[in-house]
């Protein structure tokens, strides 16, 4: 299940500074951060999760890769931010969906997922 969610800012928007101390601190040591040319990547550990593989009926969802990850993209302009999952589990997708939340609450921009 991949989701791209953008932030698009008003009047306030985050500095580079301001939104990788956001990210680090939001996931503190759980994750692993890092910025790799124009992104931060965040390395979710463990394994892909499917909620409702053991249930009757339930299913498993698509095959996801090995490892679970969030980037968060800042546009060349700076005008939004873009939280965005590739084919992710339940749990790293809202992990990411938390995320966006948070830097759109505290820098009052319009979130669209």
């Amino acid at each position: 299940m991949s989701c791209d969610r953008v932030i698009n800012w008003k009047d306030r928007r985050p500095t580079r500074e301001e939104a990788q101390t956001v990210i680090e601190d939001f996931f503190g040591d759980c994750c692993h951060v890092s910025w790799d040319k124009d992104r931060w990547f965040v390395i979710v550990p463990g394994k892909p999760s499917a909620p409702l593989a053991r249930i009757p009926g339930g299913r498993s969802g698509p095959e996801m890769p090995g490892t679970r990850w969030i980037e968060v993209w800042p546009a060349k302009d700076d005008k939004c931010l873009f939280v965005m999952t590739r084919t992710q589990d339940h749990f790293t997708n809202a992990l990411a969906d938390s995320l966006a939340k948070v830097c759109a609450s505290w820098w009052r921009g319009k979130l669209e997922a």
